[in-house]
């Protein structure tokens, strides 16, 4: 019997990957001319640096703060009284700062009042929120209820509530 020989070559296997060894040159040579025309494209030429001057605000332009509560305020919502220690505060435009200074003095007691109906009806869980959001939001609407908005850029003239308060504690 004979036996029978075969001959491998290696030609086709050499052919593919002398192509895969190509096209992979051919890819990151394309990545590369890619990346140097984008840069190209993105370059600030002509760019100069500022001199970093910070202008400062016109004072009319400036936030104030304004106290207009800082009371023992309490909520029975739960079925049981609970005291909060509570202060708030209107950011309004230096400008309408006086504005809103005389018309606290004038008419104080009764904002007063309506900050302290609108604490008694609040529910537990918005006195108990991290940043007191629903209560702002609730002091707010009556903010812009009671001051309005600018005329001429109508904008709020209050243009956030500020409320710090504690935890509260049980008045048992």
């Amino acid at each position: 019997m004979y036996e029978e020989t075969t001959i491998v070559t290696d030609q086709p296997r050499r052919a593919g990957r002398r192509f895969m060894v190509l096209a992979a040159v051919l890819v990151a040579s394309l990545e590369v001319i890619g990346a140097i025309g984008l840069m190209s494209i993105m370059n600030p030429g002509g760019a100069v640096a500022d001199d970093l001057a910070v202008a400062s605000p016109e004072p009319e332009q400036g936030i104030v703060e304004i106290p207009v509560l800082a009371e023992r305020l309490q909520n029975n919502q739960e079925g049981f009284t609970r005291v909060y220690d509570v202060e708030i505060y209107v950011q309004v435009k230096a400008s309408h700062a006086a504005r809103i200074r005389q018309e606290l003095a004038s008419q104080g007691q009764q904002c007063r009042s309506e900050m302290v109906h609108l604490w008694r009806s609040l529910d537990p869980s918005h006195l108990n929120e991290p940043n007191l959001r629903t209560a702002s939001r609730r002091l707010m609407g009556q903010m812009l209820e009671r001051f309005g908005r600018d005329a001429r850029t109508s904008e709020p003239i209050v243009r956030d509530v500020i409320v710090i308060s504690g935890t509260g504690f049980r008045a048992d």
